[in-house]
């Protein structure tokens, strides 16, 4: 399964829009719109832990 999918499985199971997933990390709505479409072809540690 690749991040975007897991991530998407992710938010359904914790019933969580994406403007409040980007609070809860503290990651930006554009960098959780680029990892949902997986527009990042490489992420930080640092921002993959946050999620």
């Amino acid at each position: 399964m690749d991040l975007a999918n897991y991530v998407q499985r992710r938010m359904q199971v914790m019933d969580l829009s994406l403007k409040e997933a980007a609070e809860r990390s503290g990651i930006s709505r554009q960098t959780w719109h680029k990892l949902m479409r997986a527009e990042i072809q490489e992420a930080k540690v640092s921002t993959l832990g946050n999620l």
